[in-house]
C-alpha cells in the first residue's frame, strides 16, 4: 500500500479526530473470534514494532516490552460499509480471503473510540501481506 502506516495506537493519540488511513494488523482477538458473524467486519491487533526482533516470530510473545506494549494497544474494529452506511452482509472470512493470524494493511477512515478502547475502521480497501 502507498501512503503512512499507522498502528491502532496512532489513531488513538489523535484523540477523537476521524483520520483517512492505511492502518495495519494482525487478524486477531485473542481468545474471541476476530470474525463478525454475517458481517464483513473483523477486529485486528496492533502489531510489534518494525525492526524490533527481526527474524524472530515469536520475539513479540518473548519480550517483556513488547508483550506489555501490545497487550497496552487499542484493538481495531474493521467494517466495510455499503452506501447505506450499513455494514456488509457476508463472511470476511470466504469474502476476503481472510483467516485469523492474517497480517493486513486496511484503507479507511478511523476513530478511536474511548468508550471501548477500540479504534473504529470504516474500511474502503484491503490488502493481505503474503505468507513468507
Amino acid at each position: 500500500p502507498e501512503g503512512e502506516v499507522s498502528t491502532p495506537t496512532d489513531v488513538m493519540e489523535l484523540e477523537g479526530d476521524s483520520a483517512s488511513t492505511i492502518l495495519a494488523g494482525r487478524i486477531d482477538a485473542g481468545d474471541m473470534d476476530p470474525f463478525q458473524p454475517g458481517e464483513i467486519s473483523f477486529m485486528v491487533s496492533q502489531l510489534p514494532d518494525e525492526g524490533h526482533g527481526e527474524g524472530d516470530p515469536e520475539h513479540a510473545d518473548n519480550c517483556p516490552f513488547c508483550a506489555r506494549k501490545l497487550a497496552n494497544a487499542p484493538k481495531a474494529i474493521v467494517q466495510f460499509r455499503g452506501t447505506d452506511g450499513k455494514v456488509l452482509p457476508g463472511d470476511a472470512r470466504q469474502i476476503l480471503s481472510l483467516e485469523k493470524g492474517d497480517v493486513v494493511y486496511v484503507t479507511g477512515t478511523a476513530k478511536f473510540n474511548s468508550a471501548v478502547n477500540t479504534v473504529m475502521v470504516d474500511a474502503t480497501g484491503l490488502f493481505k501481506k503474503a505468507d513468507r
